[in-house]
């Protein structure tokens, strides 16, 4: 819990920097947690996505730790899902890029 309120105290003080230059602003949360509407109150935004709590995941994208199939990933499909969602609304007429290759350790 102290963790949470520290990294919503880190969130609210980025705003300003982040809204510069922003027509619209919202947030994307992580876990299926009932507060998403709680911390986007808090901020003053609205909660645009949850995406799902996978460790797994998560470790690969912080440290680079090798994960089996990470692009099948619960959390890695949800974001690439919300990306291409995103790209479409900001450019409906848009062309999908083909799929990646797998994601690996190291890559950018």
């Amino acid at each position: 819990m102290a963790d949470d309120l520290a990294q919503l105290k880190r969130a609210k003080e980025a705003l300003p920097a982040l809204r510069g230059g922003v027509r619209r602003l919202g947030l994307v949360v992580t876990g299926h947690r009932p507060d998403g509407g709680q911390i986007g109150q808090a901020l003053g935004l609205s909660v645009l996505e949850h995406l799902p709590t996978d460790p797994k995941a998560d470790a690969f994208v912080r440290s680079g730790t090798p994960a089996a199939h990470a692009g099948r990933r619960p959390l890695l499909r949800a974001a690439r899902s919300l990306a291409a969602a995103l790209a479409d609304a900001l450019h409906p007429d848009h062309v999908p890029a083909p799929p990646s290759a797998p994601l690996r350790a190291g890559a950018a």
